[in-house]
């Protein structure tokens, strides 16, 4: 889909214009979710502290504004790699923030037909059993909740990687793709909200000490806080992952196996660490089986949706980018046969 003969690579200008026109529907997007964000809090009665918000918002456009001044005089790749990067963690403001709107919604708890499906899809599989197991194995535990925590890191490494080698294309992309299926997320989260396996067969954090990750303990407090309308103040500090299903640890695992693959070097080992961070998500996320099959799914959808929305720039009236002819010696040593 994204290979070196796709217009879809073709996303920055040469000169010193300031701006990357690859990153225009990632602003687009922000700004139309942060113009709406008013009225979507005020339908779903919370409240947010503004000071707090204002103050990373504030960081935000520094930060921004500085790799826009690095790019006009001509440092495009540590442009790129600050404002990717930032872009990036104001996504993630954004969407944990409309996580918790659309965590307001009246709809009934779907665990015990997503419990009843992962019967079906595994009739030998005793959940319970096997995440009481689990805790007490020792290092494969160990090993499952780093490989869970590595999705705190992966993306920021990706987009340095990818933007050191001039592949700004494929950075844009990959936040295209992050963006699309986050917004399948939470709308199917919208309407079929869980409160998490571990919530619903009454497993304690004090009976799997192996598991370290306290989200799927504190995830159902926020989600009836929310639909009882106790929690209505949202601080930086009560954002919290509350999305069960579709899991998008299994739906990130997929981006960044796609992101990484184009970088020859390394795919194959981030590839066995993001299948191992899908299969963490059970235990260490606290998650049903078929929440992580929904979460590939909404992420090949993604990707599919942000090469359709890169693809049809032109006909959109944003004028299609220039592409990077020239290889650098760190560029063909990443991919030679992928990066631009």
């Amino acid at each position: 889909m994204l290979d070196s003969r796709s217009a879809a690579l073709s996303f920055e200008q040469p000169g010193r214009s300031p701006f990357a026109i690859g990153a225009a529907p990632i602003y687009l997007f922000l700004i139309v979710s942060w113009g709406l964000m008013p009225l979507a809090l005020t339908i779903s009665g919370l409240r947010i502290a503004s000071a707090e918000f204002g103050l990373v918002g504030g960081i935000f456009a520094f930060v921004l504004w500085f790799a826009w001044c690095l790019r006009g005089r001509g440092l495009a790749r540590v442009a790129t790699a600050l404002e990717a990067s930032t872009l990036f963690y104001a996504l993630c403001v954004t969407f944990c923030l409309m996580t918790f709107v659309a965590g307001t919604s009246d709809r009934a708890f779907v665990d015990a037909p997503l419990a009843h499906a992962d019967h079906l899809l595994l009739p030998w599989f005793n959940w319970p059993g096997a995440m009481r197991s689990f805790s007490a194995s020792g290092l494969p535990v160990r090993i499952a909740n780093r490989v869970y925590e590595s999705i705190n890191w992966q993306p920021q490494l990706l987009i340095a990687i990818l933007s050191l080698a001039a592949a700004y294309g494929r950075v844009w992309h990959f936040l295209l793709s992050w963006i699309a299926t986050l917004c399948i997320v939470v709308a199917i989260f919208a309407f079929y909200p869980v409160l998490g396996a571990y919530h619903h067969f009454g497993i304690a954090a004090a009976d799997v000490p192996g598991m370290l990750d306290p989200t799927p303990w504190n995830q159902p407090a926020l989600l009836e806080g929310l639909h009882r309308g106790t929690l209505r103040l949202i601080s930086l500090g009560t954002l919290d992952g509350i999305v069960d299903y579709p899991s998008f640890h299994a739906g990130a695992a997929v981006l960044l196996t796609y992101g990484f693959w184009s970088i020859r070097t390394v795919r194959w080992p981030f590839a066995v660490l993001n299948a191992l961070m899908l299969a963490s998500a059970v235990p260490i996320g606290g998650h049903y089986v078929v929440d992580l099959l929904a979460g590939v799914v909404t992420a090949i959808t993604g990707i599919i949706a942000a090469a359709w929305i890169v693809n049809r720039m032109p006909a959109l009236g944003i004028p299609m980018p220039y592409s990077f002819r020239r290889r650098t010696a760190f560029s063909r040593s990443l991919h030679p046969a992928a990066l631009p």
